[in-house]
């Protein structure tokens, strides 16, 4: 996935650059960043999950990461 599939998808999902680094357990907004900036790599299953919810209707993808994000801290 490139940067620009990768910041279209976290549009389309209305996410800030924090949420979607919570829902990827990535360091923070600063490694969405650089995802969307090319400057570094998404890896293939944030890839993979992405492209998931973006097959999704908009509620059914929000529904997912809400029951995500209810492991975020374990």
């Amino acid at each position: 996935m490139d940067a620009k599939q990768f910041k279209e998808i976290r549009s389309k999902l209305d996410l800030s650059q924090e949420e979607m680094a919570v829902l990827l357990e990535l360091s923070g907004k600063t490694a969405v960043s650089n995802i969307e900036t090319g400057l570094r790599n998404s890896g293939k299953f944030s890839a993979k999950f992405l492209r998931y919810l973006d097959s999704m209707k908009f509620e059914k993808a929000h529904k997912v990461i809400k029951e995500i994000n209810q492991f975020h801290n374990e």
